[in-house]
C-alpha cells in the first residue's frame, strides 16, 4: 500500500527539505547515488568546495594508474604465463599500497594529504639518485622526479586544501542553515 504523504518530487530518501528536492523524479537508484555524492551526506557544497573535494581524488586515481603502467614490463614472452602473472602481481604491490593510502585520504583528508606529501617529497631523493646513477643526467633525473614523485606531493596538497575548505565552510555555517 502506497503512503499518500510522499510525492515523487521529495528528493533523495523521501526528504522534503533536501537541497535537491526540486530536481524532479528520482526513480533510479544510480541518479539518487549521484545526487547523494554531489551533496556529500545531504550537505550542499559550493562549487569550489566540490572541485576541491573531487580534484585530489580523481588526480590520485590517475597518478596511481600511471604508476601501475610500469607493472606492464613484467610481461615477457620468454616466461610462462604463470611467471608473468606472479611478476605482474609483485610489480603492482606499490599501486595496492597507494590505493590503501587513497582510501585513508578519502576518509581523512588531512592525514591522507600528509601521507601523500611525505611519499612525494620523501621518495624524491631516492628516485633522483637511482636515475642519476643510471643515466648521469641531472636534467633527465629531475624530469623523472617531476613525472613520478612530485604528483603525489601535489595530490597531498590538494587533499589538505580540500580539508581546510570544508572546515572553513563548516565554521561559516550559521545555526539556521543546519
Amino acid at each position: 500500500m502506497k503512503d499518500n504523504n510522499t510525492s515523487p518530487r521529495q528528493g533523495i530518501k523521501g526528504k522534503k527539505n533536501h537541497p535537491n528536492s526540486d530536481i524532479g523524479h528520482c526513480h533510479s537508484k544510480s541518479w539518487g547515488i549521484i545526487l547523494h555524492l554531489a551533496t556529500l551526506n545531504n550537505v550542499p557544497m559550493k562549487k569550489s568546495v566540490k572541485v576541491f573535494h573531487w580534484l585530489p581524488r580523481i588526480s590520485c586515481i590517475l597518478v596511481i594508474l600511471f604508476i601501475s603502467m610500469f607493472a606492464l614490463d613484467a610481461f615477457n614472452p620468454e616466461k610462462t604465463i604463470w611467471q608473468q602473472l606472479v611478476a605482474f602481481s609483485i610489480h603492482l604491490i606499490p599501486s595496492f599500497i597507494l590505493l590503501i593510502f587513497l582510501i585513508i585520504a578519502w576518509k581523512r583528508e588531512y592525514i591522507g594529504g600528509l601521507i601523500f606529501i611525505i611519499i612525494g617529497l620523501g621518495l624524491s631523493p631516492f628516485v633522483f639518485m637511482h636515475n642519476y646513477k643510471m643515466n648521469q643526467s641531472i636534467g633527465m633525473s629531475l624530469g623523472i622526479i617531476m613525472a613520478i614523485t612530485i604528483p603525489f606531493a601535489i595530490v597531498g596538497i590538494l587533499f589538505i586544501v580540500s580539508h581546510f575548505q570544508k572546515k572553513k565552510k563548516n565554521l561559516l555555517k550559521t545555526p539556521q542553515e543546519e
